[in-house]
C-alpha cells in the first residue's frame, strides 16, 4: 500500500514538474531569442563584411582633414607673404613720400621767393597759384597711399574669408570623421553582442554587462542619427545664408554683403575709368592736365 502510494506520488510529481520545467525553458529561450537578436551566423557574417568598408571610410575622413589642415596652411603661408609685401611696399612709400615732400617745400619755397614781384596784387596771385599746386601734391600723395590701404583691405578681407572657411570646412570634415568613428563603434559592439551565446541564461541572471551591451549598440546608433540631423539643421541654415534668409532676420549680415558689394563696385568703376584716360591719351580733364604740367615742371628743376 506504502509503495503504491509512493508511485503514485512520484507519477503526480513528474507529471507536475516535466510541464514546468518544459514552460521555463521555454520562456528562457523566448527571452534569449527576445535579448539576444544578432547571434544569428548570418548577421554576425553580414556585420564582418561591412568593418572594411567602414574602416576605408574613417581613412578616407582622416585623410580629408589633414588635407584641409595643408590647404589652409598653404594659403596662410601665402597670405603672409602678401601682407609682407604690403608691409614692404608702405614703409617704401612712406619714405619715398617724406624725401618728396622735402623736396617739393624746398622747391615751391625758393619758388616763393625768387623774383617776387613788387605789386601786392601780383605777389597775392603767386601765393595762390602756390596754394593750388601744394593742394595738389598733397592730394596726389594721398591718392598714392589710397590704393596701397585698398589692397590692404583687400587682404585682410581675403584673411578672414580663408580663415572662416578653413573653419566650416575642418568643422565638416571632423563631423565626417566622428560619424565614420561612431559607425564603426556601432558595428564592432554589435559583432561582439552577436558573438555571445547566451541561450541558457536565466532571466534573474542578467547582468549589467549584458544590458549594455544589448543598449549600448542601440544608443549609440541614436545619438549617430542626432548627429546626422544637427548636420542636416548646418546645411540648411548654411543655405538659408546663402539664399539672404538670415539677411531679413540679422540686417547687419545684409548690410555687410552689401558694403562689400558697393565697395567691389566701386573699386571696378575706378579701373575703368583708369583704363579709359589711358586709352584717351592726350585727352585729359584740366586738373590731371595741371598734375602732369607741374610733376614736369618739378622734375626739371631737379635736374
Amino acid at each position: 500500500m506504502k509503495t503504491r502510494t509512493l508511485v503514485t506520488g512520484s507519477v503526480l510529481l513528474a507529471s507536475l514538474c516535466v510541464p514546468l520545467s518544459t514552460l521555463a525553458a521555454e520562456q528562457r529561450r523566448n527571452y534569449s531569442d527576445y535579448w539576444y537578436l544578432t547571434s544569428d551566423v548570418e548577421n554576425k557574417v553580414a556585420i564582418v563584411k561591412e568593418l572594411p568598408e567602414l574602416q576605408k571610410n574613417i581613412e578616407l575622413a582622416k585623410a580629408q582633414l589633414e588635407q584641409v589642415h595643408t590647404e589652409y596652411g598653404n594659403l596662410l603661408d601665402g597670405l603672409r607673404y602678401e601682407s609682407a609685401t604690403l608691409e614692404r611696399e608702405r614703409e617704401s612709400l612712406e619714405s619715398t613720400s617724406v624725401q618728396q615732400l622735402l623736396k617739393e617745400r624746398d622747391i615751391l619755397g625758393r619758388f616763393s621767393i625768387v623774383g617776387a614781384p613788387s605789386n601786392h596784387l601780383k605777389l597775392r596771385a603767386r601765393q595762390w597759384k602756390l596754394e593750388d599746386a601744394q593742394k595738389i601734391l598733397d592730394e596726389e600723395r594721398v591718392h598714392a597711399f589710397q590704393d596701397l590701404e585698398k589692397k590692404e583691405r583687400m587682404l585682410a578681407r581675403e584673411i578672414e574669408k580663408t580663415h572662416s572657411d578653413y573653419l566650416a570646412k575642418r568643422q565638416s570634415a571632423q563631423e565626417r570623421l566622428n560619424i565614420a568613428l561612431a559607425r564603426l563603434n556601432v558595428k564592432e559592439l554589435q559583432l561582439n553582442y552577436a558573438k555571445s551565446d547566451k541561450r541558457n541564461v536565466f532571466l534573474d541572471t542578467i547582468t549589467v554587462t549584458e544590458k549594455n551591451a544589448f543598449l549600448h549598440p542601440r544608443i549609440s546608433a541614436y545619438k549617430q542619427e542626432r548627429a546626422q540631423k544637427a548636420e542636416q539643421i548646418r546645411l540648411a541654415m548654411e543655405r538659408a545664408r546663402q539664399n539672404k534668409y538670415l539677411g531679413k532676420v540679422q540686417p547687419e549680415v545684409e548690410q555687410d554683403m552689401l558694403r562689400q558689394q558697393q565697395e567691389e563696385e566701386e573699386y571696378a568703376r575706378k579701373m575703368l575709368e583708369k583704363q579709359l584716360a589711358e586709352s584717351l591719351g592726350s585727352n585729359l580733364s584740366s586738373k590731371a592736365l595741371k598734375i602732369h604740367f607741374l610733376q614736369r615742371f618739378l622734375e626739371s628743376l631737379q635736374k
